[in-house]
């Protein structure tokens, strides 16, 4: 347990030393201690079974899942749990377990199935969960194991987007067990056929890249790049259109961020908490962020009442379930915040 948590908390030194701008600093609706654009009541929940980070939640059939991560009471940085939260008792259930305990992985849901793909140590593994009947299956593995990776569904379509590989080149003086590298990699699982296709590249290579699906079109978010570009931490913050096979910048994120939670509620995108650098400094965020996807405006949010980075999001109509996660010494939790709001800023 030591030696994983002394190079997890080397490689974020590495990354808090820069960070990268490629637009100018966007202009938000709220800042400077004003009242945030849009107000959120954060109220504490039932909290986990155990503390865990870097597993992730989503909600399927009206309950929240939270599967896999690390839990310092198992000392296993692979977890296997699933535990599935129902929001109108406020209770926490034990499902069957993950097939392969992972960590930083992508997951996705459509109707009553939940797709966990990949994820530490460099996994290939796709497996579904069938939620009505409490079992797993084995689907088509990643072409190109990854972790640190995240997805969102289009349609009939995962697209699982960038992340860590196996470095084919690793340096002489790599002290990583399994030398790993950045990749700029998008694969598309089609859930139908049970196949997947290389899809467009990310501009640039980046693990940690979190995303979300708004109106048929893709969104990476932040991250961290490639080795060559000194592990710096990203504002990157681009849209995939499917139909033009095609990616544009949009705005910057209003700080560099790396595992933060994404929610999408009514064509906006909240990115919640994560790692991110203050005054030079890395810390777990307490921010949110919104970025509106009918104007392309960032604006902010009521913060978390904690920071929390390599936490679970998930959200249910215009509720926001944040699971887990930990600070920045990795400290891990089993706190769990929903989080209400309305979004219409005429009634504020």
């Amino acid at each position: 347990m030591r030696k994983f948590i002394l190079s997890a908390a080397l490689f974020l030194v590495a990354i808090t030393l820069v960070s990268i701008n490629h637009n100018a600093a966007p202009n938000l609706l709220s800042e400077n201690g004003e009242e945030p654009a849009y107000q959120i009541e954060w109220v504490s929940k039932a909290a986990l079974p155990l503390p865990h980070r870097n597993g992730k939640a989503i909600a399927c059939r009206g309950k929240i899942y939270y599967m896999g991560g690390y839990c310092p009471e198992t000392e296993d940085a692979r977890e296997t749990s699933n535990y599935a939260y129902d929001p109108q008792k406020n209770e926490w259930a034990s499902k069957a377990a993950v097939p392969v305990g992972r960590s930083n992985f992508a997951i996705a849901s459509l109707e009553d199935k939940i797709y966990v793909i990949g994820g530490d140590p460099v996994l290939p593994n796709n497996d579904l969960y069938l939620t009505g009947v409490d079992k797993w299956e084995v689907l088509t593995p990643l072409t190109i194991p990854r972790q640190h990776i995240d997805c969102a569904r289009i349609g009939n379509d995962i697209y699982v987007v960038g992340g860590f590989v196996k470095d084919p080149n690793p340096p002489e003086d790599s002290k990583q067990k399994i030398p790993k590298i950045a990749t700029d990699s998008v694969e598309i699982y089609n859930i139908e056929d049970n196949k997947w296709k290389e899809g467009k590249p990310l501009r640039e290579a980046r693990q940690g890249v979190q995303v979300a699906a708004v109106d048929g079109k893709l969104y990476a978010i932040g991250g961290v790049c490639s080795r060559d570009k000194n592990f710096r931490l990203s504002q990157a913050f681009e849209r995939y259109d499917p139909d033009s096979d095609n990616w544009e910048s949009l705005p910057d994120l209003p700080v560099p961020i790396f595992a933060p939670g994404i929610a999408v509620i009514q064509g906006k995108i909240f990115v919640i908490g994560g790692s991110t650098i203050t005054n030079g400094t890395q810390e777990a965020s307490n921010r949110v962020y919104v970025f509106d996807t009918s104007t392309n405006t960032w604006g902010t949010a009521t913060p978390l009442p904690k920071g929390i980075q390599f936490l679970g999001v998930a959200f249910i109509d215009n509720r926001i379930y944040v699971v887990g996660g930990c600070d920045e010494e990795f400290n891990a939790f089993d706190s769990v915040f929903e989080g209400s709001m309305r979004l219409d800023r005429s009634d504020l």
